[in-house]
């Protein structure tokens, strides 16, 4: 009986999300010495009903599940995870992770990621990735998709 792969990885994002937001929450302490964090503001209800922030931070949706790739293919379902790697003049690369279950195509109607040939080691799986480049404008230049899985 092992740790399965997704329980780990909620464990670890657990963690780390503890680790990063220590300061907001220790600070609510009046045991510390230091000034009180005392947040960014009330969120203010956003009009597009995707993401309410505090006032003077905004947000940019790139993609949406179902929209076209750049290369074909479409945006699969089940944004699970994402990192942004340097992709030097060019901007950012945004990898995005999609924990697709055949169950939840066949079941739900969920998008899989395209399948790409000569990139298999699981034929019955439906995740993989997609890849966005962000300039440094913060404008989408390019989409793709990767299936490993399949």
């Amino acid at each position: 009986m092992g740790i399965h792969r997704r329980s780990f990885i909620s464990g670890a994002a657990a963690v780390v999300a503890a680790g990063s937001i220590a300061r907001v929450i220790g600070s609510t302490s009046t045991a510390h010495a230091r000034a009180a964090f005392r947040g960014y503001g009330e969120l203010i209800p956003d009009p597009n009903g995707i993401l309410d922030l505090p006032r003077g931070f905004q947000y940019r949706v790139f993609s949406r599940e179902g929209e076209a790739l750049t290369y074909g293919g479409i945006v699969p379902s089940s944004h699970d995870g994402m990192a942004a790697f340097s992709a030097g003049y060019r901007g950012i690369w945004l990898v995005r992770n999609h924990e697709v279950e055949a169950e939840d195509v066949e079941e739900e109607g969920k998008l899989p990621v395209a399948a790409v040939s000569g990139k298999t080691y699981d034929p019955e799986g439906q995740g993989g990735t997609s890849t966005l480049l962000v300039g440094w404008d913060r404008q989408l230049r390019r989409t793709t998709s990767a299936s490993p899985a399949r």
